[in-house]
């Protein structure tokens, strides 16, 4: 999650920091390319996280449907 708020924070330092470049041409480029990375690691942190609540699911489920069989026995 912090990494998200981390990439966010970039994002919009790196507009600031655009602002100061004159050549109309090359602050779009920067423009385009830092809201392309941004987006590239939002989306990387954003599956990295829905994988790692899918894995503790799969545990809880794991562990209840043990706890399950063993009341049984």
């Amino acid at each position: 999650m912090l990494a998200i708020i981390g990439s966010i924070y970039s994002y919009v330092t790196l507009q600031d920091a655009v602002q100061l470049v004159h050549d109309e041409t090359m602050r779009l480029g920067i423009s385009v390319i830092s809201q392309a990375v941004s987006i590239f690691y939002i989306v990387i942190n954003v599956l990295f996280l829905a994988l790692v609540f899918y894995k503790m699911w799969r545990q809880q489920k794991a562990l209840a449907e043990e706890e399950e069989t063993e009341e049984f026995a």
